[in-house]
């Protein structure tokens, strides 16, 4: 796969990029990450997303060491040598070099970004919906974008072998969030998702914004017992928009098909993202 990466004020490809065997990122797992989607030359909702980076790294005690400006001047810089209509964007931060192993300096961070073709899941899930298998679990500090993935790279095998697109944590007969999304259902005119618990995508922000004004919105606990009486079901993530779920496990979502009102915000999203 075609991919650029800037590290320490130099653009070079991807593959030739090096990362300390010491770096803490790599032993501990200290270090947040952010994934923007780029329509042509303009990185989408790139404010939204630098916001919760430095949100994520304050939390962490992390420091992210340039501007935004400076973020936004380089991420074009590698678009223009990617030259794809559509292009995924990385930044991820670490601690840097871990000091005895476990310690660090946040004056001394890893830092890079990367712009690579976006992968794209086969159009039936668009046009027919797609389903999502049930895990129990929560993760481990929800409300940061950390670099702790683990159970969610630990379960693609059994995902692409029930035919899934995501995987849905539920716990204690609640549902949370997808392993990479959000999680939303409809009832009538009611737009359900939760709310606590779960890492707030910069791609929900705007499907509620999008949907203020059309559906009556609860962000709250969700129980696992009302998706029986969902209309509708989709999930949001930055790299695949909105995703129409008509199956969770072996349970039918609605009618089974995609619905009038997920169709809706799949076409006003389409609408704002390519406005500009």
């Amino acid at each position: 796969m075609k991919s650029y990466c800037w590290m320490n004020g130099k653009i070079i490809p991807a593959k030739q990029t090096k990362v300390s065997v010491y770096d803490i990122g790599l032993l501990r797992g200290l270090g947040v990450f952010e994934v923007v989607i780029a329509y042509g030359k303009h990185p989408f909702l790139l404010k939204e997303h630098l916001r919760r980076l430095r949100a994520s790294a304050h939390y962490l005690g992390l420091h992210v060491p340039v501007s935004d400006k400076q973020i936004y001047i380089t991420i074009l810089k590698l678009l223009s040598k990617l030259r794809e209509p559509q292009a995924l964007v990385r930044i991820v931060l670490t601690g840097g070099e871990a000091i005895h192993g476990i310690d660090f300096n946040p004056c001394q961070p890893t830092f890079f970004i990367v712009v690579e073709k976006v992968f794209k899941i086969p159009a039936q899930n668009y046009e027919q919906g797609a389903k999502l298998i049930t895990f129990n679990y929560r993760r481990e500090n929800p409300c940061i974008k950390h670099l702790n993935y683990r159970e969610a790279a630990r379960l693609q095998k059994a995902k692409n072998k029930a035919g899934a697109i995501e995987i849905l944590y539920v716990s204690g007969g609640s549902v949370y969030e997808g392993a990479t999304s959000n999680f939303f259902i409809l009832k009538g005119n009611r737009l359900i998702t939760p709310k606590d618990g779960v890492l707030i995508g910069v791609t929900r922000g705007l499907i509620l914004k999008l949907a203020r004004g059309k559906f009556k919105i609860e962000e709250r606990l969700l129980k696992f017992s009302e998706l029986k009486s969902a209309d509708e079901s989709f999930i949001t993530l930055t790299t695949k928009e909105i995703v129409p779920v008509v199956k969770i496990n072996n349970l039918k979502i609605g009618k089974g098909i995609i619905g009038p009102r997920t169709k809706y915000l799949m076409n006003k999203f389409k609408q704002y993202a390519r406005s500009g």
